[in-house]
């Protein structure tokens, strides 16, 4: 079954993600990368790959990342398990900040924090048995002995879809799906609170989408994981998502509940990424909103609204230089309101906010 085709989220689990203590907050979060070049190889400028990026995640609640390659999703996602150290801004974790924490002090923490990466052929070692790739946390942490490490391999790999004599052989033996399941077993071994998955369905089937996505949820249902769950596809996001987080360039330009994001999509952005969703239905003649241009660059990102260059909504060159205001339009529901973003802008805001665009 296609992944469009799963059932939406809110049919697989009856609980409602509790949003008054959030379980992960990062503040202003930014994260840029040197640009070196000339004989001296020095710097020269900053890729701004995360640019003050402000979320939060409620305990048993999914929020989607969407945008288009480059945007900064995975990198995002890195920063939040401390692969990437921060470049500025903070990185709360159940009211503690994790965002400046030494390795050796990290370490705890990993047992809750943990990742599902895209691609799971590049991510399991070849060299090491299935067994020995899910028996590995255990040893880094010391839990169990070895033949009770042995046993909790194989029940990871009965949880997640598996047969338990799977941990005899090499992750080339199984196919793509099948070592996603993999990669899944890993990342739950240590009883987590908080995975990242980062676009761990785009590198599958279509076919094999669903069935991963549903193993996600089940997985979330049983265990109470919360999730941040990246991808560049909405039609797969809507399924799993209660909250979705649109990036473009760096920051979040929209966020809002999945269903809101769907029927009320405000940033042009976000509008054209859902008319950009293929229909199966030939009769359709909806055609996609084209966006003009390609993506700025992060190295040299235009100033005040990053998006007004491929915008379609009319605005001046003199306001294209003012930045947006992020603006709570209806409850949950949180926009960059600019005259290049939103088509009722001043409905949206006061008119001292308006008299900031009055260019």
């Amino acid at each position: 079954m296609p992944a469009a085709e799963a059932p939406p989220k809110s049919a697989m689990n009856s609980w409602k993600a509790d949003n008054t203590a959030p379980i992960l907050e990062t503040r202003a979060l930014c994260k840029y990368f040197p640009v070196k070049g000339g004989i001296l190889m020095r710097e020269r400028g900053q890729l701004k790959a995360v640019d003050g990026v402000s979320l939060s995640l409620g305990r048993a609640e999914t929020l989607g990342l969407v945008g288009e390659s480059g945007c900064g999703k995975s990198t995002l996602g890195r920063c939040i398990v401390r692969l990437y150290e921060p470049t500025s801004g903070s990185i709360h974790f159940d009211g503690m900040d994790i965002s400046r924490l030494s390795q050796g002090e990290l370490k705890p923490l990993r047992r809750n924090i943990q990742m599902i990466f895209q691609d799971p052929a590049e991510s399991l070692n070849p060299r090491f048995s299935v067994g020995q790739i899910l028996e590995e946390p255990f040893a880094i942490h010391g839990i169990g002995k070895a033949k009770e490490r042995r046993d909790m391999a194989r029940e990871l790999l009965r949880r997640t879809g598996l047969e338990p004599d799977a941990a005899d052989r090499f992750p080339f033996e199984f196919s793509g799906g099948q070592r996603q399941r993999i990669g899944i077993a890993r990342a739950i071994a240590l009883n987590p609170r908080l995975i990242v998955c980062d676009e761990p369905v785009s590198a599958l089937d279509v076919s094999v989408q669903s069935q991963i996505i549903n193993l996600l949820l089940e997985l979330q249902a049983g265990l109470g994981l919360s999730y941040v769950f990246i991808a560049h596809d909405l039609a797969v996001v809507r399924h799993i998502s209660d909250r979705i987080a649109i990036m473009y360039l760096g920051r979040v330009v929209e966020l809002a509940p999945a269903d809101e994001i769907f029927s009320h999509p405000r940033h042009a952005y976000t509008q054209a990424l859902l008319e950009s969703i293929p229909r199966p239905d030939p009769r359709s003649k909806t055609k996609a909103r084209v966006l003009r241009g390609e993506v700025p660059s992060p190295i040299d990102p235009p100033k005040g609204c990053a998006f007004a260059p491929r915008s379609p909504l009319p605005h001046s060159p003199a306001q294209a230089l003012v930045p947006p205001l992020w603006k709570e339009v209806s409850p949950g529901h949180w926009v960059d309101v600019h005259p290049a973003t939103v088509r009722d802008w001043e409905s949206q805001l006061s008119a001292e906010e308006q008299a900031r665009f009055a260019c």
